[in-house]
C-alpha cells in the first residue's frame, strides 16, 4: 500500500521539458508560452518573441502527440513528423523559416516578421 501510495506520486510528476535547449517551467502551457512571446514582442525584442513563439508551437504539437520531442531532434525533424498533415506542414514549414531566419540567420526582425509570426502560428494551432 506505501509503494503504490508513492509510485502515484512520483507519477503525477511532469516529466521535465527542454525545447531547443530552454528548460520550460513544469507546469509550462501553450497559452503561457505564447503569452511569454506576446510580451517580448510589446518590449520590442521581436527576436527572442520568435523564438519563444516557436518553442511554443512544438510544445502543443507535442501535447497533441503529432510530434515527439527529442534533445536530438533538429527543426527539420519535427517537420518531417508532421509531413503526412499537409496544412499543418505548409503552416509549420513558413513558422520554421521564420523562425531559422531570425533566429540563426543575420535578418534583423521587424514588427511585421513578428506579425507574420504571430498569424502563421494561429494558423498552425487552429486559433483562427
Amino acid at each position: 500500500l506505501i509503494i503504490s501510495s508513492i509510485r502515484r506520486q512520483g507519477n503525477s510528476k511532469k516529466a521535465e521539458r527542454i525545447i531547443l535547449g530552454e528548460k520550460l517551467a513544469p507546469d509550462a502551457t501553450t497559452k503561457t508560452l505564447f503569452g511569454e512571446a506576446e510580451k517580448l514582442a510589446r518590449e520590442g525584442n521581436l527576436k527572442d518573441a520568435i523564438r519563444k513563439g516557436y518553442i511554443a508551437l512544438l510544445f502543443e504539437l507535442s501535447e497533441r502527440k503529432q510530434i515527439g520531442l527529442e534533445i536530438h531532434k533538429t527543426n527539420r525533424d519535427y517537420l518531417r513528423d508532421v509531413r503526412s498533415k499537409a496544412e499543418l506542414y505548409k503552416n509549420m514549414n513558413v513558422l520554421t523559416v521564420n523562425y531559422e531566419r531570425h533566429w540563426y540567420g543575420s535578418a534583423s526582425a521587424k514588427k511585421e516578421d513578428w506579425e507574420e509570426f504571430r498569424e502563421g502560428y494561429k494558423n498552425a494551432i487552429g486559433l483562427k
